[in-house]
């Protein structure tokens, strides 16, 4: 795979697409890990 498109295709997730999903899961473990903290 040479360069992602920035846009979906019917084949590959775009890099908008996998930027935004490894983005919100670095939220999940930034918010799991501060309860988690608070907590102990």
């Amino acid at each position: 795979m040479a360069s992602l498109p920035w846009k979906d295709t019917p084949t590959h997730y775009g890099r908008t697409s996998r930027w935004l999903h490894w983005r919100i899961g670095a939220l999940l473990i930034w918010q799991l890990g501060g309860m988690t903290a608070k907590v102990l």
